[in-house]
């Protein structure tokens, strides 16, 4: 159990904190500006992870600053699991049993504890809607509104569901992520974005 859960909480990391560079599609330019513009942010949302041979559920508040992000992990009852630190040089997580893992890469460090080698970075991106500008996507489909509605990249689908406005964007509430047999369900309870100054 404590592989899938370190490998689901190491999805959820960053290894870098560098600014999002321009979005690969012109018409969500204003939305994908404002998303670049203002990178604090916190979002709640639950996360079930599916593989041939196990199921996990998991609450996740993850708070967002440009040089600094803290990954809180819990089960559905509420109990901690793990808490994430990271930032630009430095990824450490901690569980509940006092086990402490740290690596300068989000990626090695999952590769470190569990063996499974996924692009974990992208998901910062992901969440927001945004391609990872670090790697070569295949897909980056719109819907009717002009947002994001499908994104191949990395191995990964990513589809976009449902979205709500929060402050001056929409923002995606629910979430599908699949990989090959890995499936990831994420359902966005809260958004926090900065107030624009607008």
């Amino acid at each position: 159990m404590l592989r899938l859960i370190t490998a689901v909480l190491v999805l959820a990391l960053l290894s870098g904190c560098a600014t999002t560079p321009p979005p690969p599609s012109p018409p969500h330019q204003a939305r994908s500006d404002y998303l670049r513009a203002h990178m604090t942010w916190t979002v709640a949302m639950s996360l079930v992870a599916v593989t041939p041979h196990e199921k996990f559920k998991a609450r996740v508040q993850w708070q967002h600053m440009p040089q600094h992000y803290t990954i809180k992990m819990r089960d559905f009852i509420g109990r901690t699991v793990a808490v994430v630190e990271g930032k630009p040089d430095l990824v450490v997580a901690k569980t509940s049993k006092g086990q402490r893992y740290q690596n300068v890469d989000a990626d090695h460090l999952l590769a470190e504890l569990t063996g499974l080698d996924l692009p974990v970075n992208g998901l910062k991106y992901w969440l927001l809607g945004l391609v990872d500008p670090h790697l070569s996507h295949e897909v980056y489909q719109t819907g009717a509104q002009g947002l994001p509605q499908v994104i191949k990249q990395a191995g990964w689908t990513i589809r976009y569901q449902a979205y709500e406005n929060v402050g001056p964007v929409a923002m995606a509430n629910t979430i599908m992520l699949d990989q090959d047999d890995i499936s990831l369900r994420v359902k966005i309870s809260r958004w926090q974005l900065p107030i624009s100054d607008e």
